[in-house]
């Protein structure tokens, strides 16, 4: 009676996701024990191109500085830790990839919540050297479950240029991780959902299964087991007929016996089994007569195996 066999090739689908789940979290509350801060970078080369948008001889001038086209770097950094800081130093260094000359036209910066006054800038180096560093320190870097940036930059060169741009995070104890919203708390908790539905969903698949769908298919093959029960209670009774000490009994005798043995031994393991397994089983108390067999009833092996 017992039919936890078929339980387990649920639970096989089940303690796979169910560790998912676990090895997901705990990845999630390491990595936010590492003190990172994520820095995003983009080049939008001809961020504006005047003559396309305003006609020929179309320019943007500030100062003494003309261009026909801009290019605009932007830079985003985020707090997906599990610390709130204050006053951290940020240096953007911007070299053009070959070496040439780079002018800047101009770079403004924020702090969360788009607010100029989060951030303080320190200094900002010649605009016709090679290399162009951007200080600033940002007042109050706190964590964010969404991605949502704790500092945005947005800085604009003369030209269709091609500048590398590297963020250095000037804080002991903090190091910088190239963006990635999954990274993001709001990310993880997303994947934490989907794993919980996936989990429920199994559990009530698997539910289902145990406490539907088993009982109703034991009682749709009733029919077939008994067939099967038929069938092993005559081979034990033929395997009676061969030994020389049962030879006294009659035939019937035996065969009285044969049903006895497997029907006492059935009753025996529907009586130790718990109220789960019974249910699952269809709540079929076995019964005498489902073992009795006819003596012209042909012996299909197969169906033994």
């Amino acid at each position: 009676m017992n039919k936890f066999k078929h339980v387990e090739k649920y639970l096989m689908v089940l303690v796979p996701v169910f560790f998912t789940y676990l090895i997901t979290s705990w990845f999630y509350e390491k990595s936010n024990e590492m003190q990172y801060l994520d820095v995003y970078t983009e080049v939008e080369n001809e961020f504006l191109n005047a003559p396309y948008l305003f006609g020929k001889d179309s320019f943007v001038s500030i100062g003494k500085n003309k261009s026909e086209k801009l290019t605009r770097i932007n830079v985003g950094i985020y707090n997906f830790s599990n610390t709130d800081y204050t006053d951290v130093p940020v240096i953007i260094s911007i070299k053009d990839k070959n070496n040439n000359k780079l002018t800047v036209f101009g770079g403004v910066a924020f702090g969360a919540g788009d607010i100029k006054d989060g951030v303080k800038k320190e200094s900002i180096e010649s605009h016709y050297i090679d290399n162009k560093l951007f200080k600033y320190t940002i007042k109050v870097v706190n964590r964010t479950e969404k991605s949502e940036p704790i500092f945005k930059s947005y800085i604009y060169l003369k030209g269709d240029v091609e500048p590398d741009v590297d963020v250095q995070i000037q804080k002991t104890g903090l190091t910088k991780r190239i963006y990635d919203y999954e990274n993001s708390p709001a990310y993880i908790k997303q994947e934490k959902t989907i794993i919980k539905v996936l989990v429920g969903v199994v559990l009530f698949g698997v539910g289902f299964m145990i406490l539907i769908a088993m009982p109703i298919l034991s009682r749709f093959f009733y029919f077939f087991e008994n067939r099967v029960k038929k069938i092993y209670t005559k081979e034990i009774y033929k395997v009676m007929n061969q030994h020389d000490f049962l030879c006294s009994f009659s035939d019937s005798k035996r065969k009285a016996l044969a049903i006895d043995i497997i029907y006492g031994h059935k009753i025996m393991l529907w009586d130790e089994s718990s109220l789960f397994s019974k249910w699952v089983d269809g709540m079929r108390r076995p019964n005498r007569k489902d073992y009795e067999f006819d003596d012209e009833e042909n012996v299909d092996k197969n169906i033994l195996e």
